[in-house]
């Protein structure tokens, strides 16, 4: 069931609700020679929740008692008008418990599905600019580019990922190399990150060895729980709101 069609039952739920309602009005009144009652009634015979409802809509002199002396503090009445009174008070409470029940559970269920199915909800992490550099070309920031140029297995390279602005949340990431075959392989590099959501990658070019490309994941700590979910990203190469897989080719 999607959202519309959850929507759709939470209207007609409340309208069905409305059409009884004088009905049960009248139920509470102890009116049951009144038209709309009694044909609520006969719908109970065939539906548990309207006989349960009609239940509950009746005046119970005992229960008015417990009710309004534990919820509207009122006392044991010494008069029929203060009796009438009182009673008034106790149908007016019962029914808005009786029509609140319905209602309530389905926002309930409205407030799970959006929960469950609109998944994680949090602040969404900003575009990140990648530079990088290898052995001779990192004698200057001035060679970084978003390939890295790779010309030996010697020496060591560095990739910074930089985001648009502060991130707002704590990253974690991981890095992973793509060869002559689409399976990433996890690349054995120090890889830190700082508090406004940048990460730095060094390591030895020797990790590199076959790799064509680099695919960098980040995520708000705490989405990707394992390292599993991390590969998996990295393998379809897809980014969302809370996750960014970033692409940096190798040239040799």
């Amino acid at each position: 069931m999607n959202e519309d069609e959850l929507l759709q039952r939470i209207r007609e739920h409340v309208r069905d609700d409305r059409a009884d309602d004088a009905a049960l009005e009248a139920v509470a009144r102890g009116d049951d020679a009144d038209p709309a009652a009694a044909a609520l009634s006969r719908r109970a015979k065939d539906d548990a929740e309207i006989a349960a409802l009609i239940d509950a809509s009746r005046p119970s002199a005992g229960l008015e008692d417990a009710i309004v002396a534990r919820v509207g503090g009122a006392k044991s009445a010494k008069n029929e008008e203060k009796g009438e009174k009182k009673a008034g008070r106790v149908v007016a409470f019962r029914r808005r418990a009786a029509l609140l029940a319905g209602p309530l559970a389905l926002a309930a269920a409205l407030v799970l599905y959006v929960t469950v199915g609109s998944g994680p909800s949090g602040p969404e992490l900003p575009a990140y600019a990648v530079s990088a550099a290898g052995q001779a070309a990192m004698r200057g920031p001035g060679d970084a580019s978003e390939r890295l140029k790779l010309t030996s297995n010697e020496g060591r390279f560095e990739i910074v990922a930089r985001p648009a602005t502060a991130a707002g949340v704590k990253v974690v990431a991981w890095v992973f190399a793509i060869g002559e075959t689409p399976t990433p392989d996890a690349v054995d590099a120090k890889v830190e990150t700082a508090a406004e959501g940048s990460v730095r990658i060094t390591g030895s070019a020797r990790a590199l060895r076959g790799a064509r490309e680099l695919r960098i994941v980040i995520a708000e700590a705490g989405v990707l729980a394992k390292f599993d979910e991390a590969l998996a990203r990295a393998t379809e190469n897809r980014s969302d709101a809370r996750v960014r897989v970033l692409s940096v080719p190798i040239d040799r």
